[in-house]
């Protein structure tokens, strides 16, 4: 499973539109056995963009901050599941998130089943 955050200086950044920076982590049996930077190229600097270029990385789960709705309908639409009022260290987020102790987590798996069968 890969996992995207929007990132400025290790800490969850909102707005994935205006964020040239993610971290990517691969995990594997509740595991990191992967991270990478991934920096948005300037032309591509849009949610349309992003979510798109993150789903050609294999991205699956979105972990951010503020986000709008047609933010998370872009990320739904390329099969990205969004969680998001995300805060703090982007890697302890997801140490937390993979161990399921995440509380404040606002997702709707059937608004995301709706949007990506659209």
């Amino acid at each position: 499973m890969k996992i995207a955050i929007p990132t400025y200086n290790e800490m969850v950044m909102d707005y994935i539109g205006t964020c040239p920076f993610y971290m990517i982590y691969t995990v594997a049996f509740e595991n990191i056995i992967k991270e990478e930077t991934f920096t948005v190229p300037d032309d591509s600097l849009n949610s349309a963009s992003v979510a798109l270029l993150l789903a050609e990385k294999g991205v699956e789960i979105m972990l951010t901050g503020k986000i709008g709705i047609e933010e998370i309908e872009l990320l739904v639409f390329h099969g990205i599941k969004v969680y998001f009022n995300c805060k703090g260290n982007v890697r302890e987020l997801v140490k937390i998130f993979i161990k399921g102790d995440l509380t404040n987590l606002e997702w709707n798996e059937k608004d995301f089943n709706k949007i990506s069968k659209n």
